[in-house]
């Protein structure tokens, strides 16, 4: 494996750790209690996943179809807002998973910050789906399901 290889993988984690960390964040401190909701209802991951793969495969497929397929400006738009829409709610839920793996990596002492917790979570998800090929192609479409579910 060359260095460039190895250079992009690292820079791609780098990314993920950063920009999700603070996206989880954000949303943590917008809507406290959807995402103690959110965390508590991924105590059943299977049944978010089962729900998210129900919902985000005809949302997307419908999307992409819209999308290519599409005879003008409007609906192409249409179609990516919706695939957009999507991961906009798939992302919005995963705070509630960065927020339930953070509680499960708890350091005593700190009832009073909660949003450290999101913060432990989010990177543990960062460096899952920073993962070269396995974590841009399974991990993140999965986790992006249990989210949107």
């Amino acid at each position: 494996m060359s260095h460039e290889v190895v250079l992009r993988v690292l820079g791609l984690m780098a990314v993920a750790v950063l920009v999700g960390s603070g996206y989880w964040l954000a949303v943590r401190s917008m809507f406290p209690r959807f995402t103690e909701r959110s965390s508590q209802r991924w105590s059943s991951p299977l049944f978010d996943l089962f729900i998210g793969l129900l919902l985000g495969v005809p949302m997307v497929y419908f999307g992409r179809h819209m999308a290519d397929s599409a005879g003008g400006q409007v609906p192409e738009v249409a179609g990516d807002l919706l695939v957009g829409f999507a991961l906009i709610l798939g992302l919005i839920g995963l705070t509630g998973l960065a927020s339930y793996i953070g509680h499960g990596l708890k350091v005593p002492g700190e009832d009073h910050h909660s949003w450290k917790a999101t913060l432990r979570g989010g990177i543990v998800i960062g460096l899952l789906g920073g993962l070269p090929i396995i974590g841009e192609f399974v991990v993140l479409p999965l986790l992006l399901a249990g989210g949107l579910g």
